[in-house]
């Protein structure tokens, strides 16, 4: 794909796992800690990438999505998607906020997870 001449945006809201992103990962690691990144790599700019770092305590971002060289960008609420998808398909049906995340996370994440699920009345 990227020799292909297509722009690649990638959204990836795994904690954990192997490094999925075309950004390398020594440039990201000086980022550390996030929790979840999206990358926005444009033909036009092959040595370059954009890079949108997430913490759990911030919303996802807007980001910039290319089209055609010609044309502008769009802005895609990422945040707004994900909240809609996840209303959507009733996941809080399926997700038991009641046990502990499977991941290992901070005690400052941890403790930011149980105020946050305390005051959605979740815990």
């Amino acid at each position: 794909m990227l020799r292909g001449g297509v722009n690649l945006v990638e959204i990836d809201l795994l904690h954990e796992g192997g490094h999925t992103v075309v950004a390398p990962r020594l440039s990201l690691e000086r980022h550390e800690p996030f929790h979840a990144l999206v990358c926005v790599w444009r033909s036009e700019n092959p040595l370059n990438c954009e890079v949108y770092f997430v913490r759990l305590q911030t919303r996802l971002p807007r980001i910039r999505i290319p089209l055609l060289p010609e044309d502008r960008d769009v802005v895609l609420d990422v945040q707004a998607v994900l909240t809609r998808c996840y209303a959507a398909a009733r996941y809080d049906l399926d997700i038991d906020y009641t046990r502990m995340p499977l991941v290992a996370l901070s005690p400052s994440d941890m403790a930011w997870i149980e105020d946050y699920l305390s005051e959605k009345g979740l815990r």
